[in-house]
């Protein structure tokens, strides 16, 4: 609907596709970015090295709500993310501001996630 076709091969091929990829945030979303895995170091009792654990974080936008998930079973791995928010936060010049019912960013989308990852973290 309302678009202009240069080829048609092209929308014939469009129309059997199941996954499209794109090299820019906002093509075919809604132009927000946001982190859904956190791997931090963790040094459990008995390990010589410290290995890497994988978190899922909830929310899809850059509303602070959610929560990294597994994150509070994990004091060693809560020092690490403590040191992450720290960093984000730091050296970050995004801020997120809510706006006519929705939070949206003032600067870079990648910096706006961090700074939404932060307020998970709490």
């Amino acid at each position: 609907r309302n678009v202009i076709v240069r080829r048609l091969p092209s929308v014939e091929t469009l129309g059997c596709t199941t996954v499209v990829c794109t090299d820019k945030t906002g093509t075919l979303t809604t132009n927000q970015m946001s982190v859904t895995s956190l791997v931090l170091p963790e040094q459990r009792a008995g390990e010589r090295e410290p290995s890497l654990h994988e978190y899922s974080v909830e929310g899809v936008s850059y509303a602070p709500t959610g929560r990294v998930v597994g994150l509070a079973d994990s004091t060693l791995a809560g020092r690490g993310a403590e040191q992450l928010a720290l960093v984000c936060t730091l050296c970050n010049d995004a801020e997120l501001a809510y706006d006519d019912g929705a939070y949206v960013r003032v600067g870079e989308p990648t910096e706006a996630a961090l700074k939404a990852l932060v307020e998970k973290l709490g």
